[in-house]
């Protein structure tokens, strides 16, 4: 079978065509171009809120964002060309099929989501809003369907200029603007730079026809006087497959907004180091660059899935809850083992598996099973996790709201992190048993780091000492204790058998 990128003309003179010799690892993935707009909300709340540390405001926290997302399915029956790729906590990422000269229809979209968030999201989180943020840019993408075994946590990922400009964009946006959108300038001459500006997206109350409650039996009618939201291009239809529910591992029906699953478990993020700054020459290089950079991609997702599914024997012991992918970031949850409570888990399981995360991708880039550069910050954050499940239309979302998915997501975006590193808040560090504890060197006020080699030794040393406390006999001489070792085994002489 032959996998199609299709609508290329834009970018490469030809539609490209991707061989069965380098779709086999693929599996049944779907992947295309997307030749328009990736359109990206942040919603800001407060640390209190984003670092919940209390079961009162995880759950406000988590209402929040069912309100957040309802938000987004609104805005889906309002625009046909308009298609949710993922919910990412506070980011939400649209793809809208329209032209590059239809930047009026963007700025529509983007109206009309302030005005939702305002009136429905807004209330709910009282004081605790802080600014709400749009970006976006119009562009060839190729997309990436990452299924996993749970169907809320399956994942559309966009690789392209376009779609990572935007999103580091909204992350970088300050109060400033009462409610931006940030679109690029057009770069007039060779060689010059586009810049980012903001536009104002709040509405004028004149501007304004009728609006009714998302909760109403009513459609939603809140028409701009000078905008006509017209019905643009046809639908992603592919956006529109279920994914399939392959694994019975799930957090079962009950696990919803309202009443969400709890676990004292610890949430990892994994964000892969350089890979931007890749995606950025592919789209320079042409078609066959492009190529690599998609199996190159496909290659990663398939090292992660192994590693979580441990099908090998390799990979991470412990029972894992999937959550989607965010961009090239990897999420996902590890539970403690049975009968084991979180205080005892603390001591050892986030290094374990850390130390198992670096250990077996350097395995297997140097088995050449991935690229040599392939690298990653990783931060396990532990405590009580809250999870549900919130449908969207026709696709249904993983949350995760809770102490961990706030810090784990501030660790790996901490400035002057490095590949490879485990970093970890103070507090998991406390967590730690001494041993461990004190190879962790400070990054900031608020996290720690260590290294792969450093978190080996802090591993040996602790066994070391295990090992002597267990073989070792305290005796009393002369008033004073000394510890007996059991004699050293017989060894032979070199080349002696």
């Amino acid at each position: 079978m032959v996998t199609r990128v299709q609508n290329l003309s834009g970018l490469f003179s030809n539609t490209v065509a991707l061989s069965e010799e380098k779709t086999a690892s693929l599996d049944a993935d779907v992947f295309w171009d997307g030749i328009g707009w990736h359109f990206y909300t942040l919603l800001k709340l407060s640390q209190d809120v984003e670092r919940a540390g209390t079961i009162t405001d995880s759950k406000l926290h988590m209402k929040i964002l069912s309100e957040y997302i309802a938000v987004a399915s609104q805005l889906l029956t309002d625009f046909e060309f308009a298609r949710l790729l993922e919910v990412q906590g506070s980011v939400n990422h649209f793809y809208l099929s329209l032209g590059g000269d239809q930047e009026d229809l963007v700025k529509a979209f983007a109206e009309r989501s302030t005005s939702y968030v305002e009136k429905y999201v807004e209330p709910v989180a009282g004081s605790n809003f802080r600014q709400f943020h749009q970006a976006a840019d119009f562009g060839t993408s190729i997309i990436l369907k990452i299924a996993s075994p749970e169907e809320a946590s399956s994942s559309f990922v966009s690789l392209g200029n376009c779609a990572n400009a935007p999103a580091k964009q909204v992350g970088k946006s300050v109060i400033g603007v009462n409610r931006p959108l940030w679109l690029p300038t057009r770069p007039v001459t060779p060689g010059q730079k586009s810049r980012w500006i903001p536009i104002e997206t709040k509405p004028e109350a004149t501007s304004i026809k009728k609006a009714f409650s998302l909760n109403s039996d009513d459609p939603v009618q809140m028409i701009a006087e000078s905008v006509s939201f017209r019905k643009v291009g046809p639908k992603f239809m592919v956006l529109n497959e279920k994914f399939a529910n392959l694994s019975a591992r799930t957090l079962g029906d009950d696990a919803t907004p309202e009443s969400p699953e709890i676990i004292e478990a610890f949430l990892c993020r994994a964000d892969m180091d350089g890979f931007t700054a890749k995606v950025e020459e592919a789209f320079k290089g042409g078609e066959q660059k492009v190529i690599e950079l998609v199996n190159e991609f496909r290659t990663v997702v398939d090292h992660v899935k192994r590693f979580k599914d441990n099908a090998d024997g390799k990979g991470l012991a412990e029972d894992v809850i999937d959550l989607a992918w965010a961009g090239d970031c990897v999420n996902f949850v590890v539970l403690r083992q049975a009968g084991e409570t979180y205080s005892e888990a603390a001591t050892y399981l986030p290094l374990r598996i850390s130390q198992c995360w670096h250990a077996r991708l350097d395995e297997r880039k140097n088995g050449g099973e991935l690229p040599a550069d392939t690298a990653w910050v990783f931060c396990p954050s532990g405590g009580k996790v809250f999870l549900a499940d919130v449908m969207s239309g026709i696709r249904k979302f993983r949350v995760a709201c809770g102490w961990p998915s706030g810090t784990s997501h501030d660790g790996v975006n901490c400035d002057g992190t490095l590949a490879g590193w485990t970093v970890l808040h103070n507090k998991n560090v406390i967590e730690l048993s001494e041993t461990k504890r004190k190879r962790f060197t400070m990054l900031n006020n608020d996290y720690q780091y260590a290294t792969l080699s450093s978190i080996r030794a802090g591993m040996d040393e602790e066994s070391a000492e295990k090992i002597k406390a267990a073989v070792s006999t305290v005796i009393v001489v002369g008033g004073q204790k000394k510890e007996i070792y059991p004699s050293k085994p017989f060894y032979p002489m070199p080349g002696v058998q």
